[in-house]
């Protein structure tokens, strides 16, 4: 008995260490140490389109603006997201889809401003875009007063803190464009194919990879080439193989040349808070239902977060 036992652990620790060494070998070297040259230049990144931004008089907001403003910030940093009295919506309707607007968030401490807010999320092609519900944009400050800038996303809605670059949104948004591509065989034959990856942060994982991917095409498709500024004596042929796949798959969306707007999935349902009565909530058509009085929550525990 005591020679089986043996033998199983003994198999169970080579198990182990050969998980380990697959993983070890599953991190490659990433072509640039992040994604902050991207964003340097103005003429570096892909256009914005003209926008129509009309801000909603308080008092009603959508259930993921709203849940997130009265959840904490961290475990380890209790205060709210943000205070309702500080919470602002805007419909957003950009030229490239202007019968298609978004609901926008955005706290009132938040480091962006609305314009940086509208016209980042203005950058990222339309087809991606459309994935995408909602976005909110909170302040990034921590107690010890320090800046953190990140983004969150859960079910085609994300949250952006502090002062953050734009690529950040398109890198959020094809969160909701990857729907498990970046799990297929496909995506694991293609990365280990290769010997690089964009960035280092796309060795989190997959996914992370996946939508770093997504954002170097989209800079690369619908701006200034990246070989332009990071050196023509760059050889990103290391992750061919990776670049080529994800553009097949998401071009129809990320290429400003057949890029389109489509039906994206409904807005969330409308929260009327009311100190009196609790809480009424409010469909996009103006149907009402009731809905539970709503208190300061956990922090939100994200799918995809990003600390940049």
């Amino acid at each position: 008995m005591t020679s089986v036992i043996t033998s199983m652990l003994v198999a169970l620790i080579f198990l182990l260490a050969s998980s380990s060494s697959t993983l070890a070998q599953d991190t490659k070297t990433a072509f640039l140490q992040d994604f902050a040259v991207l964003d340097e230049r103005a003429d570096h990144k892909p256009p914005y389109p003209a926008s129509t931004v009309t801000k909603w008089d308080n008092g009603s907001y959508p259930s993921f603006c709203y849940d997130t403003a009265n959840a904490a910030k961290a475990d380890d940093d209790q205060r709210l997201n943000c205070e309702i009295k500080n919470l602002e919506v805007f419909t957003v309707a950009y030229a490239d889809c202007t019968d298609k607007p978004w609901t926008i968030c955005r706290c009132t401490d938040a480091q962006l401003s609305v314009d940086s807010t509208v016209n980042a999320f203005g950058r990222v092609p339309p087809g991606v875009r459309s994935h995408v519900v909602h976005i909110m944009v909170l302040d990034g400050s921590k107690p010890d007063g320090t800046m953190s800038k990140s983004g969150g996303s859960n079910n085609d809605r994300f949250v952006i803190r502090g002062p953050i670059d734009d690529a950040a949104f398109a890198h959020e948004a094809f969160h909701s464009v990857d729907v498990g591509f970046s799990g297929s065989d496909d995506f694991t034959r293609a990365h280990s194919i290769d010997s690089c990856v964009p960035d280092n942060y796309a060795n989190a994982s997959p996914a992370e990879d996946f939508a770093q991917l997504g954002v170097w095409l989209d800079y690369e498709t619908n701006g200034i080439r990246i070989s332009a500024y990071v050196g023509p004596d760059r050889d990103q042929s290391c992750m061919v193989a990776q670049l080529t796949l994800v553009r097949k798959y998401s071009e129809q969306w990320m290429d400003l040349k057949m890029s389109k707007c489509f039906e994206r999935k409904p807005n969330d349902l409308n929260v009327v808070p009311n100190a009196k009565m609790g809480v009424l909530g409010v469909a996009a058509d103006g149907e009402e239902e009731e809905e539970r009085v709503r208190k300061a929550a956990p922090p939100i525990k994200w799918e995809h977060e990003h600390v940049w």
